[in-house]
């Protein structure tokens, strides 16, 4: 997190860990994700405003 934030790259990140709710359904999410796409063969996504999208 340290290097991310730094000043070589300058990004914002909001640390979701700080946020116990909000990690734990970030986390089951994920876990779904992962499972749902592992079922279906996929074995990249991306998930965006547009939706889960499949990375070749």
């Amino acid at each position: 997190m340290r290097e991310l934030t730094g000043d070589d790259l300058k990004l914002k990140i909001d640390d979701f860990g700080a946020n116990e709710a909000l990690s734990h359904t970030i986390r089951n999410y994920h876990g779904l994700a992962v499972d749902y796409c592992g079922k279906i063969r996929i074995v990249a996504y991306v998930h965006s405003k547009l939706g889960l999208r499949t990375v070749r």
